[in-house]
């Protein structure tokens, strides 16, 4: 159960069957604010294949909006606290594609390169901390990382108190590139290069993966 007031955000990995709660708090936002998406949505990301997919954000309170998706667009109104949120329909593997949320005057925001794909959480301890760059024969697999579709968004540990509505540092999804691959997760990356053989649908993997916790009366909650 969520806390009073607190809108509830649940996101889906079918293949892991795995669902991840956030809880996110009222946030005032100024009445001239431009539109625009949560941090988790700017260019290079990765959208769930064949499902409908939550994208949200901020706006002016009461502002009407239109979000965009490839040929698509969906309207949307943000709240007297200035957040929104629309549903897109389910989406075929591919890309890339554009995505953008416009107010009635045409101020808002545009993200690029946005591909469909499969989405994981990758978890984990030491096995999942070590980088490519620390990997075995480190040198040849930055070297022959070519594959673009295969893109991560690194979460760095930070703790709170309270729930966060936004991330606490920037992040930022990256596509595969030798130059860009070192950093990322050696497990979670060589298992999606596995498996994306098996495959062409795009892989987007976040690690590590948010989870909200909750402390109360001595009991730790996790969603």
């Amino acid at each position: 159960m969520s806390p009073a007031g607190w809108p509830v955000v649940s996101v889906l990995s079918p293949r892991l069957g795995l669902a991840l709660t956030l809880f996110l708090p009222l946030l005032s936002v100024p009445a001239s604010a431009q539109p625009q998406f949560h941090a988790m949505f700017q260019d290079h990301a990765v959208l769930q294949r064949g499902q409908p997919v939550e994208v949200w954000g901020t706006a002016a309170p009461g502002a009407a909006l239109v979000v965009r998706f490839d040929s698509g667009e969906v309207p949307a109104r943000a709240d007297g606290a200035g957040r929104w949120r629309v549903t897109l329909p389910a989406h075929a593997p591919g890309g890339p594609y554009t995505l953008s949320v416009a107010d009635a005057g045409g101020a808002g925001q545009t993200v690029q390169d946005i591909l469909v794909g499969d989405v994981w959480f990758c978890s984990g301890q030491s096995n999942m901390v070590q980088q490519v760059n620390r990997a075995l024969d480190s040198e040849s697999e930055q070297r022959n990382a070519t594959d673009r579709d295969i893109r991560m968004l690194t979460v760095q540990n930070d703790t709170a108190l309270s729930p966060q509505s936004q991330f606490l540092r920037p992040v930022r999804w990256q596509p595969t590139s030798p130059e860009t691959v070192g950093d990322f997760s050696a497990a979670c990356y060589f298992t999606a290069r596995e498996l994306k053989r098996r495959s062409t649908s795009p892989w987007g993997l976040s690690w590590p993966p948010g989870v909200a916790a909750r402390f109360r009366r001595g009991q730790r909650r996790t969603c």
